[in-house]
């Protein structure tokens, strides 16, 4: 909760504080949403490991392995993804490549829970130790959701960002002629 509380406040500090100066790296999106995105993988991660992973380790040594592989896997396809979001975050003109590259490790990590979702879902569902079926409902529409929302998101943006580039050609074009009418007067 506190790293939550920390990235909350450090994207609200550089989007109200920093935004307008005029190199704009002294307090970035780098620092301000990937490196509490990597506390907050860290710390879930190793919960995760501790509490369940790690009971494993002698009774059921290839579900250990499997699972402690699949938790690195999805830690690290969840900081790269926060790596390469802030980059464009930083510099939407210059980096708009980065946010295509950023669904790969997003989907990566969403693709791995939702496997082991899937995996798992028989025991979920059971009625002596399961969870209630509107609980397992929940948890399948936030993967959908999960699944759904960089897609949107990404249409949105770039389509946004075509415009304001479109936009900002054709004041450059008229701002040229202008020049080039009083240049010739």
């Amino acid at each position: 909760m506190f790293t939550l509380l920390l990235l909350i406040i450090m994207l609200y500090i550089k989007n109200n504080y920093f935004l307008y100066t005029s190199d704009g790296y002294i307090f970035s999106y780098l620092i301000a949403l990937a490196l509490p995105v990597l506390l907050l993988v860290i710390f879930a991660g190793s919960i995760v490991y501790q509490r369940y992973v790690l009971k494993l380790e002698d009774s059921h040594r290839s579900i250990y392995i499997w699972l402690t592989s699949l938790l690195v896997l999805v830690s690290v396809s969840v900081v790269a993804f926060a790596v390469l979001i802030s980059f464009y975050y930083q510099s939407p003109k210059e980096y708009r490549d980065f946010a295509y590259f950023s669904v790969i490790p997003y989907y990566v990590a969403l693709f791995t829970v939702a496997g082991f979702f899937i995996y798992i879902s028989p025991g979920l569902l059971d009625k002596i130790n399961g969870i209630p079926g509107h609980r397992f409902f929940l948890i399948a529409l936030y993967l959908i959701f999960w699944a759904l929302y960089p897609i949107i998101y990404l249409i949105s943006i770039m389509k946004a960002s075509k415009e304001l580039d479109n936009k900002e050609e054709v004041e450059g074009e008229a701002e040229g002629a202008k020049k080039e009418h009083q240049y010739l007067n």
